[in-house]
């Protein structure tokens, strides 16, 4: 999967900014935070961010959207290990192909 369509796949740090303003920020409406308030390695519930189960589902949405990319066979131990942080998450998607929709 990785090799499709190296031309537009995307760095890493340009996917944790897209997860910070498209997906947490815009997507999520969090608009009394910037992206520069999101640490890469700030959990997104427990004492960071303090999301929640529904907005988990929103950015697994928005992630599939903007990428193309599927949790259908991941573990549900893995899921959680992945929606820890910014970095988890870009971490996943860069993994996994990285090409915008």
């Amino acid at each position: 999967m990785a090799s499709q369509g190296l031309e537009n796949a995307e760095s890493i740090e340009q996917i944790k900014e897209t997860i910070k303003a498209e997906v947490l920020i815009s997507g999520l409406g969090l608009e009394d935070i910037t992206v520069e308030d999101i640490d890469d390695d700030m959990p997104l519930f427990d004492g960071g961010l303090g999301l929640d189960s529904v907005e988990a589902v929103q950015i697994l949405v928005s992630l599939e959207q903007l990428y193309g990319i599927g949790f259908d066979g991941v573990s549900v131990e893995r899921q959680i290990e992945i929606f820890q942080s910014v970095g988890q998450l870009a971490q996943f998607v860069y993994d996994h192909g990285a090409h915008r929709s």
